[in-house]
């Protein structure tokens, strides 16, 4: 599995196997919350956030690291 990273600016690749270091998603979401009788609160609706992803590998091509930096 690889990642790819697409941009204006160029395309950035990194796999899995031998640039990519560490990676941790994170999920979170929005919950609404309306307040009623008696001053508490029922809670009706959740959103989800995109999935963010941390990724620290290692960019060996120049080309590449210059497509990332001007991303």
């Amino acid at each position: 599995m690889s990642y790819m990273l697409i941009g204006s600016t160029g395309t950035v690749v990194f796999e899995k196997t031998a640039t990519v270091t560490d990676e941790s998603p994170t999920m979170s979401s929005q919950v609404t919350s309306s307040p009623i009788e008696g001053g508490g609160k029922i809670t009706d609706h959740a959103v989800l956030d995109p999935i963010k992803f941390t990724i620290t590998g290692v960019v060996a091509s120049p080309a590449e690291y210059a497509a990332l930096e001007a991303m």
